[in-house]
């Protein structure tokens, strides 16, 4: 039988058989407690009935930011199962034109591009305006033409009062103003389609769009996709992962791997997350599953 293993930051977790649910990563969650943990987002899911599930998600209002925090735990755990000794990391370039080209200290090079997916595109586009207020909210001020495109995305009858008395005051959209979100805290509202497309669906389109990008080296490349669904749970994933084993063997790429964070200090410590290897080749398979029995 084939496996699929997860790993998180915590410690090394028991594989996962499709068959054996009998491990900690049971679901798409942080096993730790929250206190003292940073830079994530409760998001609560209700269905008709009523019934609630919750997912624990990173959020990161920064998308290079985030970007860079993936990196760094890829990297940590990739020479925790793999190098195995204490290893110098040298970033030689950033978007030139994969997100990042590195050099290890035991002369290996690597070359990691991240995307991200998520349940449908209404939802992706709802977490970038999140991301957008919440950066935004960290500024005692912004400009005008800020404040009028922030309301229209999340509108607010006060705000809406003070834009009409700026602009009646003929101030211009590039005047600097006091921000109205200084310091506030939100609760993000939206709604989920019902017709949502499979995982296995979402996970290959967004992979065929790198595939079908004009870069060079994809055989080079360590290609990680960067979980931000919410409605799938595990036990589904993993049976959509089943289903795309023979299209990720064909894949271009060096490697592809399926990451969930779920909170992470800026600097990537302190952090919880999950990975699970879509391709790779058999040498790595085989040390997993030595340091997972």
């Amino acid at each position: 039988m084939r496996k699929v293993n997860i790993f998180d930051d915590s410690q090394l977790l028991t594989n996962f058989k499709m068959k054996n649910t009998n491990t900690k990563a049971k679901s798409l969650n942080p096993i730790h407690n929250l206190e003292g943990k940073s830079n994530y987002q409760r998001f609560i899911l209700v269905e008709k009935d009523g019934t609630r599930t919750e997912r624990i998600i990173l959020f990161v209002n920064n998308i290079e930011l985030r970007e860079e925090i993936i990196c760094v735990q890829f990297l940590s755990r990739y020479v925790h199962f793999f190098i195995e000794q204490t290893t110098g990391i040298k970033f030689i370039a950033r978007d030139k034109p994969w997100d990042f080209e590195i050099e290890l200290s035991n002369s290996e090079k690597m070359i990691l591009e991240i995307t991200s997916i998520a349940d449908e595109t209404d939802l992706f586009r709802n977490f970038k305006y999140q991301e957008r207020i919440s950066r935004i909210s960290n500024l005692e001020q912004i400009e005008l033409h800020e404040l009028i495109k922030l309301n229209e995305i999340f509108p607010d009858i006060e705000i809406k009062k003070q834009i009409e008395e700026l602009k009646t005051l003929n101030t211009h959209k590039n005047q600097v103003i006091n921000n109205p979100h200084f310091r506030k805290k939100f609760i993000f509202l939206s709604s989920i389609n019902e017709d949502l497309s499979s995982f296995d669906d979402i996970l290959r389109a967004a992979i065929n769009k790198k595939i079908n990008k004009n870069h060079p080296n994809k055989e080079n490349v360590i290609l990680i996709i960067d979980n931000r669904t919410v409605t799938y749970d595990l036990n589904n994933i993993i049976k959509y992962l089943d289903n795309l084993y023979d299209y990720f063997k064909n894949l271009p790429f060096k490697e592809v791997w399926l990451y969930t964070g779920y909170y992470s200090d800026l600097d990537g410590n302190n952090s919880e997350y999950s990975l699970i290897p879509l391709k790779l080749e058999h040498q790595k398979i085989r040390k997993l599953e030595t340091k997972l029995k």
